[in-house]
């Protein structure tokens, strides 16, 4: 597998990763 393309998706994986702790957490919040 070529290194460049394991970083762009490990970073995408990061960034969706982070939006859904982000969301979760607010959502825990809300209530």
């Amino acid at each position: 597998m070529d290194e460049l393309l394991f970083q762009i998706m490990a970073l995408i994986l990061a960034i969706i990763l982070g939006i859904a702790a982000i969301y979760s957490i607010r959502l825990y919040l809300e209530i």
